[in-house]
């Protein structure tokens, strides 16, 4: 089975956003469905849910009805040097975007 890549976005809950080595702005999942992608959200984002009255969940659903073929937010394929966003490869790579290695 193929592969898809799923972004979700964080919602600003409580005024702020975490932002960390393992979550950001956005987490994009490499994996073979929706439920898979979900599923592995759910593990990294566990101790980064807070609930806010106001604003709600921290995380919802994935952005977009399926996943797409390359890591992308809200249609446009992501740049690595931009910040916002951690990649999880279904090969177990985790790739900060921002962080762009010096040569």
């Amino acid at each position: 089975m193929s592969t898809k890549f799923y972004t979700y976005d964080q919602n600003n809950s409580g005024g702020y956003f975490i932002v960390n080595e393992d979550v950001d702005v956005y987490v994009i999942i490499e994996a073979e469905s929706e439920l898979e992608a979900d599923n592995i959200l759910f593990g990294i984002v566990e101790d980064y849910s807070e609930y806010c009255d106001c604003c709600g969940e921290r995380w919802g659903s994935h952005i977009g009805e399926t996943g797409t073929e390359s890591p992308m937010i809200y249609g446009r394929p992501i740049d690595l040097s931009e910040e916002g966003a951690i990649i999880y490869y279904a090969d177990g790579r985790k790739v900060k975007t921002g962080e762009v290695a010096e040569s």
